[in-house]
C-alpha cells in the first residue's frame, strides 16, 4: 500500500467548502494535509499520470487555496495503527 501526501492552505472564506479533515490554522488560512491510500504506484500513475510526484489540483480547488504544494510525497505503508 502506498500513501500519497499533499498539503495546501485554503483561503479563509473557502475552508468550509474544502474537505473537513485535519485542520491547523495559520496566518493565511486553514492548512489541510491530505493523505490518500492507494493499492500501488501504478494506481497512482493511473490517476496522476507519468509524473506521480506532481500534485493534481483541479481548477476548482486552486480557487479555494491561498497556497498549495505543487509536489506530493509517497511512502510505502509498512504497518497501520488504529487506537481503540
Amino acid at each position: 500500500m502506498i500513501s500519497r501526501h499533499w498539503k495546501g492552505i485554503a483561503k479563509p472564506d473557502q475552508a468550509e467548502a474544502y474537505i473537513r479533515h485535519l485542520r491547523r490554522n495559520v496566518d493565511t488560512g486553514t492548512e489541510f494535509h491530505v493523505v490518500t491510500l492507494w493499492s500501488s504506484l501504478d494506481a497512482i500513475k493511473a490517476f496522476a499520470g507519468e509524473r506521480p510526484d506532481i500534485a493534481v489540483v483541479p481548477t476548482t480547488v486552486q480557487t479555494m487555496m491561498a497556497s498549495h504544494d505543487s509536489h506530493v510525497v509517497h511512502y510505502e505503508v509498512a504497518d497501520t495503527y488504529e487506537p481503540r
